[in-house]
Protein backbone atom coordinates (compact mmCIF):
# COMPACT_ATOMS: atom_id res chain seq x y z
CA UNK A 1 0.00 0.00 0.00
CA UNK A 2 1.33 3.57 -0.96
CA UNK A 3 1.18 6.79 1.04
CA UNK A 4 0.70 10.03 -0.86
CA UNK A 5 1.57 13.08 0.72
CA UNK A 6 -0.97 16.14 -0.30
CA UNK A 7 -0.04 19.39 0.86
CA UNK A 8 -1.80 22.62 0.39
CA UNK A 9 0.90 26.02 -0.27
CA UNK A 10 1.01 29.32 0.16
CA UNK A 11 3.91 31.48 0.43
CA UNK A 12 6.09 29.02 2.14
CA UNK A 13 9.44 29.50 0.76
CA UNK A 14 10.87 29.61 4.38
CA UNK A 15 9.86 25.66 5.20
CA UNK A 16 8.24 23.89 1.69
CA UNK A 17 11.34 22.61 1.03
CA UNK A 18 12.21 21.02 4.37
CA UNK A 19 8.90 19.57 5.00
CA UNK A 20 9.23 17.58 1.77
CA UNK A 21 11.91 16.33 2.60
CA UNK A 22 11.10 15.24 5.97
CA UNK A 23 8.94 12.77 4.64
CA UNK A 24 10.42 11.77 1.44
CA UNK A 25 11.51 8.17 2.20
CA UNK A 26 8.13 7.21 4.25
CA UNK A 27 5.58 8.56 0.90
CA UNK A 28 5.41 7.37 -2.60
CA UNK A 29 4.39 10.43 -3.83
CA UNK A 30 4.11 14.34 -3.34
CA UNK A 31 1.46 16.40 -4.55
CA UNK A 32 1.12 20.03 -3.73
CA UNK A 33 -1.21 22.34 -4.54
CA UNK A 34 0.20 26.20 -4.67
CA UNK A 35 -2.77 28.68 -4.24
CA UNK A 36 -1.04 31.74 -5.56
CA UNK A 37 2.26 32.22 -3.58
CA UNK A 38 3.76 35.47 -4.61
CA UNK A 39 6.94 34.14 -2.81
CA UNK A 40 10.18 32.05 -3.85
CA UNK A 41 7.56 28.79 -3.15
CA UNK A 42 7.35 27.84 -6.82
CA UNK A 43 11.14 27.95 -7.47
CA UNK A 44 11.81 25.93 -4.21
CA UNK A 45 9.79 23.38 -5.26
CA UNK A 46 11.21 22.73 -9.16
CA UNK A 47 14.10 20.96 -7.95
CA UNK A 48 11.84 18.00 -6.52
CA UNK A 49 10.50 15.14 -7.42
CA UNK A 50 6.86 16.39 -6.95
CA UNK A 51 3.09 16.30 -8.57
CA UNK A 52 3.09 20.49 -8.69
CA UNK A 53 -0.94 21.83 -8.72
CA UNK A 54 -1.56 25.35 -9.44
CA UNK A 55 -5.17 26.46 -8.02
CA UNK A 56 -6.44 30.25 -6.98
CA UNK A 57 -7.30 30.83 -3.84
CA UNK A 58 -11.20 30.43 -3.45
CA UNK A 59 -11.27 31.09 0.12
CA UNK A 60 -12.65 27.49 0.44
CA UNK A 61 -9.79 25.07 1.92
CA UNK A 62 -12.14 21.87 1.16
CA UNK A 63 -11.74 23.06 -2.55
CA UNK A 64 -8.14 23.19 -2.37
CA UNK A 65 -8.25 19.85 -0.35
CA UNK A 66 -10.20 18.36 -2.97
CA UNK A 67 -8.14 19.57 -6.15
CA UNK A 68 -5.27 17.53 -4.13
CA UNK A 69 -7.19 14.17 -3.31
CA UNK A 70 -8.17 13.73 -7.13
CA UNK A 71 -4.67 14.00 -7.86
CA UNK A 72 -3.65 10.77 -5.21
CA UNK A 73 -3.09 7.77 -7.20
CA UNK A 74 -4.21 5.72 -3.98
CA UNK A 75 -7.48 5.57 -2.24
CA UNK A 76 -7.74 9.50 -0.73
CA UNK A 77 -7.79 9.19 3.02
CA UNK A 78 -8.01 12.76 4.92
CA UNK A 79 -5.98 12.93 8.16
CA UNK A 80 -9.20 13.70 10.11
CA UNK A 81 -10.32 11.10 9.48
CA UNK A 82 -9.79 7.83 11.83
CA UNK A 83 -9.72 4.85 10.18
CA UNK A 84 -10.86 1.61 12.45
CA UNK A 85 -8.41 -1.74 12.33
CA UNK A 86 -11.94 -3.71 11.22
CA UNK A 87 -11.99 -1.92 8.47
CA UNK A 88 -8.15 -2.01 7.37
CA UNK A 89 -8.73 -5.74 8.21
CA UNK A 90 -11.62 -6.14 5.65
CA UNK A 91 -9.96 -4.01 3.03
CA UNK A 92 -6.76 -6.12 3.24
CA UNK A 93 -8.60 -8.92 2.24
Amino acid sequence: MGISLCMIVRNGEDWVEGAVQSVRSIVNEVIIVDTGSTDATLERLKPLSIKLLKKSWNDSFAEARNVSLASCWREPRDLWNRQCPDESREKAT
